[in-house]
């Protein structure tokens, strides 16, 4: 195995992200979005310093390019004696999917690469991942890395949960079997289990506690497994028996090569299709890894209900760290209090009497007097009426709040104005537009949208190209033998 890693950081608008991401006009990229005042995508350039001479790609939509081209430019400036930093390229496409870009950046000599979403934070190392890799059985083609939820208020429907099918985690070698989108056992009302696979996986288990982390360690040898090649029209079909349904001719030549259709694909979709490939064929063929990550900390903002408490976890370890620090000189009699567990950003003007707990405010924010803000998330250049009361809100780029306002629980799109007295209660709050009309069902009071990222569903995610959820998952995919 060579020493050198291909890094893929998987960056999408965000669809389960809005109305904050770049899927409306006025949001952000998905990988900008700002996680206790530092874009999200910085913790993931920053995990990368410790992979073995990393060569890092990040990759996005046309239409997100120069503003995260932008931030990775200023990236490089702020640590140029990064081996991140010197080695991290911008590839950007329009209407691709994750596994395009992969198929177009392993063309040429393979090597061992990381795929990764832009949107997780973590306190493993990612040295200890690629031990774990390292000491993958010879016959594993990759290792996909999942994780149990450890957020305490996170809103459990917001989760995402496939269905994961896997050999006993106290085996030696765990393994990805199968997997399923909760929206397809939903519609289907059952889940297929497939004959093959309890052949050779008789103790095989369902889980519907694991969250995939979008973080995929992969030899050189999927290279030679994934493809361009277009199996068949019908390759997305989810209406025929795969065990009873004909095979086209070029179905055929792909099953005896054993290769996997990445083209316009989501990885996950990739991943799932390698792991069927161990158990589908008469013969076995290699595998993929299940490792489950044992850690406190690690969480992916792909719904809002996370990325509102992963900022909350951030200020929490940095009010934690700070707690021997020196204690600042008492306030003065009617200054605004910002709690230790709170982070307000550069040039942002807090009013008299005013309250922030267990809060983020973003830069060049103007905060007026005698506000009540808790467990909320401002982003820049918001301006906060006198007299207004916020609890766990997450409040647009440039948004308006008037004077005696009152919200709970809403999620407030950039350059909104709120009414002076408005009282609201789990609201997603957008602009006026064509945009907003055409998209206003989308929306939900309970923000428990399934779309991934499936992003993601870390690409058109369904949330993103970050990996997660997505189209829906094809029960008829040409993997399996007839004979």
């Amino acid at each position: 195995m060579g020493a050198d890693f291909k890094v893929f950081i998987l960056c999408g608008q965000g669809k389960n992200m809005a109305p904050l991401s770049s899927v409306r006009a006025s949001g952000v990229p998905k990988a900008l979005l700002p996680m206790a005042n530092v874009p999200v995508i910085d913790y993931t350039l920053k995990w990368c310093e410790t992979i073995p001479n990393p060569k890092v790609f990040v990759c996005c939509s046309t239409a997100d390019e120069a503003e995260i081209s932008a931030y990775v430019d200023s990236f490089k400036a702020e640590h140029s004696t990064s081996v991140v930093a010197s080695n991290v390229t911008i590839c950007s496409k329009t209407d691709a999917k994750s596994g395009d870009f992969i198929l177009e950046l392993t063309r040429g000599e393979p090597s061992d690469f990381i795929v990764v979403g832009c949107d997780f934070i973590t306190d493993i190392p990612a040295s200890s991942l690629v031990d774990t890799y390292r000491s993958r059985d010879s016959d594993s083609l990759l290792t996909a890395f999942y994780y149990p939820n450890t957020l305490e208020n996170v809103d459990k429907k917001s989760l995402l949960k496939d269905v994961t099918v896997h050999s006993s985690l106290d085996s030696r070698t765990p393994r990805l079997l199968d997997s399923y989108s909760r929206d397809y056992i939903e519609n289907k009302k059952t889940m297929p289990i497939r004959r093959s696979m309890l052949w050779h996986f008789p103790k095989s288990l369902v889980s519907t506690q694991l969250l995939n982390a979008s973080v995929y360690f992969c030899t050189a040898d999927v290279c030679r497994v994934i493809t361009e090649t277009q199996a068949a029209p019908e390759e997305d079909s989810t209406d025929e028996d795969p065990d009873t349904r004909s095979s086209s001719p070029v179905r055929q030549e792909q099953e005896e090569a054993h290769t996997i259709l990445a083209k316009g694909r989501q990885w996950d979709r990739v991943v799932r299709d390698i792991a069927r490939r161990s158990w589908a064929h008469a013969k076995p063929l290699k595998s993929v890894s299940l490792c489950v990550l044992d850690s406190n900390t690690f969480a992916r903002a792909n719904n809002l209900s996370a990325y509102m408490e992963m900022n909350r976890v951030i200020l929490k370890a940095r009010a934690k760290a700070n707690a021997t620090a020196q204690k600042p000189a008492p306030a003065v009699k009617g200054a605004a209090t910002v709690g230790v567990d709170s982070l307000v950003g550069e040039e942002t003007q807090l009013g008299e009497r005013t309250s922030i707990k267990r809060s983020v405010v973003g830069n060049n924010c103007t905060i007026g007097k005698r506000c009540r803000i808790n467990g909320c998330v401002i982003f820049d250049g918001a301006f906060i009426a006198d007299d207004v009361t916020l609890e766990n809100c997450l409040v647009g780029t440039k948004t308006t709040v008037g004077t005696k306002a009152k919200l709970t629980g809403c999620n407030v799109e950039g350059g909104y104005k709120v009414e002076a007295g408005k009282v609201a209660k789990n609201e997603t709050m957008l602009q006026l537009s064509l945009e907003g009309l055409m998209e206003s069902d989308e929306y939900t009071d309970d923000h428990d949208e399934d779309d991934d990222d499936d992003d993601d569903s870390e690409m058109g995610d369904s949330d993103d190209w970050s990996v997660s959820g997505g189209d829906d998952y094809d029960d008829d995919d040409g993997l399996f033998d007839r004979s």
